[in-house]
């Protein structure tokens, strides 16, 4: 094998790969920028690198006013100090985080997510990716139901009436 047919399989090779890789990097982004729920990816300092769409329709911030903020720009005061503190012993042990947050809009208003707080390592530096999935209208339709059945049931003849 000459020297020439050796370098043309190398950069043959490096091609193909950064091809493939491309493309799976690619999809992944799109993915990602696609997925129905929020994604948050912070660096160990907390400080917000990126979010998707969701993250911007559900909060209201745009993805230009949080990158570089903290996550904490979301808090509602609604957790105690000691969920912070298991909160931030996992993290910091880097383990996953597993939970539900009542958190801030942008406008004030309050919403219910339940987040996974996931560590991963890229060759620059460790991160995070927080994957908050909005729980608020699962839980006004949880609400209504109730109300509702309640309701249905107080309106039965006393012969009738069974417990709930």
């Amino acid at each position: 094998m000459t020297v020439e047919s050796s370098n043309y399989r190398l950069r043959h090779r490096q091609r193909r790969h950064a091809q493939t890789g491309g493309s799976r990097t690619q999809r992944l982004m799109t993915a990602i920028e696609q997925t129905p729920e929020s994604v948050v990816i912070t660096d160990t300092e907390g400080r917000i690198l990126y979010v998707n769409p969701v993250f911007e329709r559900v909060t209201g911030y745009s993805r230009a006013e949080v990158i570089g903020q903290n996550p904490r720009l979301l808090k509602s005061n609604r957790q105690d100090s000691a969920f912070y503190r298991q909160l931030w012993g996992k993290i910091s042990a880097g383990e996953v985080w597993r939970g539900r947050f009542i958190n801030k809009k942008k406008d004030g208003t309050l919403f219910t997510e339940d987040l996974s707080s996931l560590p991963f390592a890229t060759r620059k530096a460790p991160s995070r990716t927080t994957l908050p999935s909005s729980v608020t209208s699962l839980m006004n339709w949880n609400w209504k139901f109730n109300t509702a059945r309640h309701k249905r049931l107080q309106h039965r003849p006393a012969g009738r009436r069974r417990s709930p």
